[in-house]
Protein backbone atom coordinates (compact mmCIF):
# COMPACT_ATOMS: atom_id res chain seq x y z
CA UNK A 1 0.00 0.00 0.00
CA UNK A 2 1.57 3.09 -1.04
CA UNK A 3 1.13 6.18 0.88
CA UNK A 4 -1.50 8.10 -1.86
CA UNK A 5 -3.46 5.12 -0.72
CA UNK A 6 -3.32 5.24 3.04
CA UNK A 7 -3.92 9.18 2.54
CA UNK A 8 -6.96 8.17 0.53
CA UNK A 9 -8.11 5.64 3.48
CA UNK A 10 -7.38 8.22 5.97
CA UNK A 11 -9.40 11.33 3.95
CA UNK A 12 -12.56 8.77 3.21
CA UNK A 13 -12.20 7.81 6.87
CA UNK A 14 -12.19 11.13 7.99
CA UNK A 15 -15.04 12.68 5.63
CA UNK A 16 -17.39 9.67 6.28
CA UNK A 17 -16.68 9.19 10.20
CA UNK A 18 -17.05 12.50 11.29
CA UNK A 19 -20.43 13.08 10.73
CA UNK A 20 -21.26 9.84 12.57
CA UNK A 21 -19.07 11.01 15.34
CA UNK A 22 -21.05 14.50 15.65
CA UNK A 23 -24.00 12.39 15.54
CA UNK A 24 -23.16 10.39 18.17
CA UNK A 25 -21.65 13.36 20.28
CA UNK A 26 -25.10 15.05 20.01
CA UNK A 27 -27.37 12.12 20.32
CA UNK A 28 -25.06 11.42 23.93
CA UNK A 29 -25.11 15.14 24.95
CA UNK A 30 -29.74 15.10 24.68
CA UNK A 31 -29.29 11.75 26.30
CA UNK A 32 -27.09 12.97 29.21
CA UNK A 33 -29.64 15.78 29.14
CA UNK A 34 -32.56 13.31 29.50
CA UNK A 35 -31.25 11.73 32.54
CA UNK A 36 -30.14 14.61 34.42
CA UNK A 37 -33.60 15.72 33.98
CA UNK A 38 -35.42 12.76 34.99
CA UNK A 39 -33.17 12.45 38.37
CA UNK A 40 -34.70 15.75 38.59
CA UNK A 41 -37.82 15.11 38.22
CA UNK A 42 -37.40 11.67 40.62
CA UNK A 43 -35.80 13.73 42.91
CA UNK A 44 -38.60 16.57 43.37
CA UNK A 45 -41.61 13.75 43.09
CA UNK A 46 -39.83 11.88 46.29
CA UNK A 47 -39.37 15.33 48.10
CA UNK A 48 -43.42 15.70 47.14
CA UNK A 49 -43.84 12.74 48.73
CA UNK A 50 -42.38 13.02 51.59
CA UNK A 51 -44.00 16.69 52.46
CA UNK A 52 -47.07 15.46 51.79
CA UNK A 53 -47.23 11.76 53.82
CA UNK A 54 -44.46 12.27 55.85
CA UNK A 55 -43.66 9.28 57.75
CA UNK A 56 -47.45 8.34 58.89
CA UNK A 57 -47.64 11.32 61.55
CA UNK A 58 -45.89 14.72 60.46
CA UNK A 59 -47.31 14.92 56.74
CA UNK A 60 -49.33 18.02 55.75
CA UNK A 61 -52.25 15.20 54.87
CA UNK A 62 -52.09 14.41 58.03
CA UNK A 63 -51.22 17.83 59.75
CA UNK A 64 -54.53 19.19 57.56
CA UNK A 65 -56.56 16.55 59.13
CA UNK A 66 -55.45 17.16 62.86
CA UNK A 67 -56.50 20.61 62.18
CA UNK A 68 -59.73 20.20 60.42
CA UNK A 69 -60.60 18.10 63.57
CA UNK A 70 -58.89 21.07 65.90
CA UNK A 71 -61.16 23.20 64.06
CA UNK A 72 -64.11 20.95 64.22
CA UNK A 73 -63.84 20.77 67.92
CA UNK A 74 -63.32 24.75 68.65
CA UNK A 75 -66.65 25.25 66.16
CA UNK A 76 -68.46 22.64 68.61
CA UNK A 77 -67.14 24.25 71.33
CA UNK A 78 -68.74 28.18 70.46
CA UNK A 79 -71.68 26.33 69.47
CA UNK A 80 -72.05 25.20 73.17
CA UNK A 81 -71.04 28.34 74.26
CA UNK A 82 -73.79 30.41 72.64
CA UNK A 83 -76.34 27.97 72.92
CA UNK A 84 -75.39 28.23 77.05
CA UNK A 85 -74.97 32.01 76.51
CA UNK A 86 -78.51 31.96 74.61
CA UNK A 87 -80.54 29.96 77.45
CA UNK A 88 -78.84 32.12 80.25
CA UNK A 89 -80.05 35.41 78.51
CA UNK A 90 -83.26 34.19 77.88
CA UNK A 91 -83.53 33.07 81.79
CA UNK A 92 -82.01 36.59 82.64
CA UNK A 93 -84.78 38.09 80.75
CA UNK A 94 -87.61 36.20 82.19
CA UNK A 95 -86.58 36.55 85.35
CA UNK A 96 -86.41 40.22 84.78
CA UNK A 97 -89.86 40.81 83.13
CA UNK A 98 -91.29 38.99 86.18
CA UNK A 99 -89.74 41.00 88.42
CA UNK A 100 -90.91 44.04 87.26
Amino acid sequence: MTADDQNAIQEMLRTELEPVKRELTEVSAKLISCQARREHCTTVQRDLARDMWGNGRDGVRDRVRDLEATRAGALKMLGIFLTAAGVGGTIAGVIVALVK
